[in-house]
Formats: structure tokens, C-alpha cells, sequence
């Protein structure tokens, strides 16, 4: 009788959070123009791997030649290892990379959709959050 009761309280508080949860998660397309594909080069700083996307922070030229900092959405960290890249054997901050991204919708936002990036090896390596 015990055991029923707690599982039912945690079904009832497993359905009180999903709305939450179901809004944690945001829309990809509503966030970065997916149509979009830049590529560009920039200085990695900061690697945040997080479920269920990963961000990588880079220091970019824009078009005036001054570094600004960006952010940049990727797959779980997991997926990022399945693809290839072991982010202590392939990515090091300080170091610069080529990359390709979707842009934010939002105009002046400094962030992207991470789309591949070619490691220092030469190797290509496709990653996006936006099948996640």
C-alpha cells in the first residue's frame, strides 16, 4: 500500500512538471535563421558542455577587424563525441578554428547554431544541436 502511494505521487509530480519541462527546451528554427550558413573563423575561449546542447564561445573579427565574443549552440556532449570531437584532445581554447553557424534571428545578438567545424588536424567534423 506504501509503495503505491509513492508512486503515485510521483506520477502526479512527474505530470505537474512536464508543461515546464516541455518549455525548457526552446525551438531551433524560431531562435536562428536555419537558411543561413556563415562561415568564419574565430579564437575558441570557453567550452560549456550541457545537456542537452553544448555551447562553444569564440572571440570573432567582425567586419571592422574588432574581436567580439559570441556564443555558439552545438549538440550534447555526447553527440559532440559520437561526431568525433573530444573536447580535450580536439578543441583547446586559444586556439583558432573555422567554423560554420546559422545566426540568431534576433539582429545584434551575438550567438549561432553551430553547424561543423574543421579541428586542427584538418579533420571536418558536422555538428548541430538542430536535429536535437
Amino acid at each position: 500500500m506504501k509503495l503505491q502511494r509513492i508512486r503515485g505521487v510521483l506520477m502526479c509530480s512527474a505530470i505537474a512538471m512536464a508543461p515546464l519541462l516541455a518549455t525548457a527546451h526552446h525551438s531551433v528554427q524560431g531562435q536562428f535563421d536555419v537558411r543561413k550558413n556563415v562561415a568564419t573563423e574565430g579564437t575558441l575561449t570557453r567550452v560549456e558542455l550541457i545537456n542537452p546542447h553544448s555551447y562553444l564561445h569564440f572571440n570573432v573579427k567582425n567586419a571592422a577587424g574588432k574581436e567580439e565574443e559570441w556564443s555558439f549552440e552545438t549538440a550534447a556532449p555526447l553527440a559532440l563525441k559520437r561526431a568525433g570531437i573530444s573536447v580535450r584532445d580536439s578543441l583547446k581554447t586559444g586556439r583558432s578554428y573555422k567554423f560554420t553557424y546559422s545566426p540568431a534571428r534576433k539582429p545584434n545578438e551575438k550567438i549561432g547554431l553551430l553547424h561543423s567545424i574543421v579541428l586542427e588536424d584538418g579533420k571536418f567534423v558536422a555538428v548541430s544541436a538542430g536535429s536535437n
